[in-house]
Order: structure tokens, then sequence, then C-alpha cells
């Protein structure tokens, strides 16, 4: 009879692929196809915020969100491409701009 610690145990490591050996299941390429899809569009919003905020301690978090953000998809995009599994389309990445190039009145309703 099989140890049941040990029979866990790898069935934690081929859930996880520990062993870097077996490709990656369905449900886990679709979940990191997605998280990478959201968290890359995620950086598009946060540079949009950047480029129109004026508040100093706003940006501060913007950055630091921006910044999080960026680590996140360099990560994914990593390990998808490793497995082979092409990067979903994302929108393209915003022009810099600041805030004092919007006209005023465009924002008020």
């Amino acid at each position: 009879m099989a140890n049941p610690f040990e029979v866990f145990w790898n069935t934690m490591k081929s859930m996880a692929n520990m062993d870097g050996k077996t490709p990656m299941h369905v449900g886990e390429v679709m979940a990191c196809w997605t998280y990478y899809a959201a968290i890359k569009e995620m950086t598009n919003f946060e540079e949009m915020a950047l480029n129109t905020t004026a508040d100093q301690e706003v940006k501060d978090v913007l950055e630091e969100g921006y910044k999080m953000c960026l680590s996140q998809v360099e990560r994914m995009e990593k390990l998808l491409v490793q497995e082979g599994i092409p990067l979903p389309p994302t929108s393209p990445k915003k022009p810099k701009s600041s805030p004092e190039d919007i006209p005023p009145g465009v924002s008020d309703r």
C-alpha cells in the first residue's frame, strides 16, 4: 500500500507543475492566459490615470500599482512563452500626455 502522504505530495506536484516536465493542463493555461490579458489591460488604465492626474499623492499610488502590474506582466509573459502558449491580443500602449494637455471643460458634465 502506498504512503498516503507520498500520494498527496505527488498529486500536489503534478497539479503545481513543480517538476517542470509536465505540460500545463487546459485549466492552468486558461487561468494564466486570462490573468495575463487582464493585468496587461490594467497597465493601460494605470497609464491613462497617470497621464490625467496632477495630484502627487494619487500619482505615487498609481506609480506603485503600475510597477506591480508591469512586474506581473513580465512574469506571466515569460511563463506563457516558455510553455509555448500564444499571448492574447491586448490594447496598444497609450501615448504619454499631461493633465495640462486636457482642455478645460472636457471632464465637466
